[in-house]
């Protein structure tokens, strides 16, 4: 395996370290492009006062007028969401926070033959709903006729999304959806990340604060800057001369930032016609705050935090950050979303909620599934959780994930039902990975670049778990498809350095309908259109092997032996979560020596090692190479090893061990 081992700036690892931050934390997160001061201090301290102003999305104030009205009056509005974990979590967030409003709102979810996203024979059967008021939730983007047809019965729609739009968008209220905006550092937030922040924004736009135009004044290379605020929102920066010219900005209310306590009465005095208030940073840890070098992002974060702590809204926002950040950090990794930015801050925060016990439906799950809420991960999300949240809708009937997201007291009927669906769904995927498997076995050569499995026989509801695994299997993208009536859909997933819907958008002619994201997409098409999409996959696989990720690996850091002990375990899980873009650090060790190993596995075909490493021997697994290591192994070799470090969990006990990834004499 070929290994890149990227080249670190030593004045940017120095400049860190002497601020008290780990050199090959550091070194690792260089080599991953995380650079800038905002990004690390996301990485080391994310906080919910460094999450994006809903105010962001252009349309959004638009949406709580519509919606505003409809609570007052008491108008009938459906929530409508996707099947999967990312849809039946933000549906859980959004009835949740409207109903507790008091709103008169019921919710609904894809079940049986649905499709994905809106319907008109959903649309149909709400009729004599007299619904006014429509709200989607991980879909509607991409649903232009369907939101035509709620538009000629009456009923209004705001669309909350996340994936990508056609060339045209649905005439409706207002669009909520990250993909649609360009005041966004990073478009990529799952659908229950955009609800969270819609239900956070609803709250400042009832508040005192909302269109309120606030001033921040700060002392800046000896002049007098004022950053002005509207809607947590960085509106404008300005230069004054004297204090008393701040009398002209037109802003509702005025704070200080100083570091000087000499400035401060001197600002007082010449405020004193003014309502101001000066900043009060003490409930922040020094060991952090101090590290920062930007004035801006320190008032800033000072500002935010006085915000919400004196918010009329304050109790409504604690209330949302521990009833829904534990949901939109699961909907957020079982969407495989980059951990970088806002997605990041809504993950950490949200496992700090779920190990503290906040919902007991959760916690309850993690009961069930035998896993250690202390030390919770987005890994267990990933492996565990999210599959098993999942099954209902892959099964056919998604509505069991919401009652038991919105249930937290008495969820343990849906509980069991979620795990009936998860054992169903199970069996369907091995019996739909086998039967690929065995064709893949007799078949190699058809499957070079990106493999196609279709078969009429296996349930639709496992295409995107089945591609995952194929994909693997197979070493490029997979893209499974299931009939389903006249039509097959299918979902494509696998590490490729090409954006899926893209892909998909050239043979748009092909897909009745068709989305996702860069790391996921699905589709559907008329049975009578099989061969041209075999052809579209043809004609592309010259363009597709210029993209598929190669046999070489990037190296996040390289580790002397005397570096590789338990203290290292402890450093590299201070950078969790991880997950999709931010996964666990790559690893690379030279002259290592194996003083044991045993053959594991029911096929003995794995290996367990025991490294000689100082203080204590250190624990590695390595998948599959049992063979090639008992031909070449004598106990005066050394090796070179590539690994991720983990924690394995056992019996209550937690031991940290390697996991390898490739290996090789030295």
């Amino acid at each position: 395996m070929k290994k890149n081992k990227k080249e670190i700036d030593v004045g940017f690892i120095k400049k860190w370290m002497k601020k008290g931050f780990d050199p090959i934390l550091l070194s690792i997160l260089y080599r991953r492009g995380v650079v800038e001061e905002e990004d690390l201090f996301n990485i080391f301290f994310p906080l919910f006062e460094n999450i994006d102003s809903p105010f962001k999305f252009c349309q959004i104030i638009s949406a709580y007028e519509r919606l505003s009205r409809a609570v007052e009056r008491g108008e009938k509005i459906i929530v409508y969401g996707d099947k999967d974990v990312d849809g039946t979590t933000s549906v859980a967030i959004f009835f949740d926070f409207f109903k507790k409003l008091g709103a008169n709102i019921d919710w609904d979810v894809p079940t049986g033959s649905d499709g994905y996203g809106l319907s008109l024979d959903k649309i149909e059967k709400w009729k004599d709903k007299q619904y006014s008021l429509c709200i989607t939730l991980d879909c509607g983007i991409t649903n232009i006729a369907e939101v035509a047809a709620l538009k000629t019965n009456g009923v209004d729609c705001i669309i909350i999304d996340h994936h990508e739009p056609l060339q045209v968008v649905p005439d409706c209220v207002a669009i909520i959806d990250p993909k649609c905006e360009k005041g966004f550092k990073n478009d990529r937030i799952a659908a229950c990340g955009v609800t969270f922040l819609f239900v956070l924004g609803y709250l400042i736009y009832n508040s005192e604060i909302f269109n309120k135009k606030e001033a921040v004044l700060y002392f800046k290379e000896n002049k007098i800057n004022v950053d002005i605020f509207k809607n947590l929102l960085l509106i404008e920066t300005i230069t004054i001369d004297k204090i008393s010219d701040v009398d002209k900005l037109g802003c509702d209310k005025f704070y200080y930032y100083t570091e000087k306590d000499k400035i401060s009465s001197y600002v007082s005095n010449a405020f004193k016609e003014f309502e101001i208030s000066e900043f009060d940073n003490s409930s922040y840890d020094n060991s952090f705050f101090d590290v920062l070098d930007s004035v801006q992002l320190k008032l800033r974060l000072i500002y935010f935090k006085n915000v919400y702590a004196n918010i009329s809204k304050r109790k409504e926002i604690e209330y949302i950050k521990k009833n829904y950040l534990p949901l939109a950090s699961i909907g957020t990794v079982a969407d495989i979303m980059p951990l970088t930015g806002v997605n990041r801050i809504i993950v950490a925060l949200g496992l700090n909620y779920i190990r503290n016990g906040a919902l007991n439906n959760i916690s309850g799950l993690i009961e069930r599934l035998e896993l250690d809420r202390s030390s919770f991960t987005s890994k267990e999300i990933s492996w565990n959780i999210s599959p098993l949240l999942n099954a209902p809708g892959r099964m056919g009937d998604a509505t069991v994930s919401v009652y038991f997201l919105l249930d937290k007291e008495n969820s343990g009927f849906y509980l069991d039902a979620i795990c009936e669906f998860n054992k169903e769904r199970k069996l369907k995927e091995d019996d739909a990975v086998l039967i690929f498997k065995k064709d893949y076995e007799e078949n190699k050569a058809k499957y070079d670049d990106i493999g196609f499995f279709y078969n009429d026989t296996i349930h639709k509801g496992i295409t995107g778990v089945a591609a995952a695994k194929l994909s693997g299997l197979i070493g490029s993208p997979a893209i499974v498809a299931a009939k389903d009536g006249e039509f097959y859909v299918g979902s494509i997933r696998g590490k490729a350095n090409f954006n899926f819907v893209e892909f998909l958008d050239k043979g748009k002619t092909i897909f009745i309908e068709y989305g996702g994201h860069q790391a996921a997409a699905g589709f559907r098409f008329h049975q009578t259109k099989l061969n041209d999409f075999i052809d579209f996959l043809k004609k592309s696989k010259t363009e597709i092997s210029k993209y598929i990720e190669k046999d070489c690996i990037d190296i996040d850091a390289e580790i002397p032996l005397e570096f590789l002990n338990y203290e290292l375990f402890a450093k590299i899980n201070s950078l969790e979560p991880f997950g999709h873009e931010f996964l666990q650090p790559i690893l690379w060790s030279r002259g290592i020596e194996v003083y044991d190993y045993n053959i594991i596995g029911k096929d003995k075909t794995h290996l367990k090692l025991f490294f000689k490493t100082e203080p204590n021997p250190i624990i590695g697994l390595f998948w599959g190479q049992a063979e090639w290591f008992a031909k070449i192994h004598n106990r005066d070799n050394k090796y070179d090893i590539l690994y991720q470090l983990e924690f394995n969990k056992y019996n209550g006990q937690i031991i940290p061990q390697i996991m390898i990834m490739d290996m090789e004499t030295s």
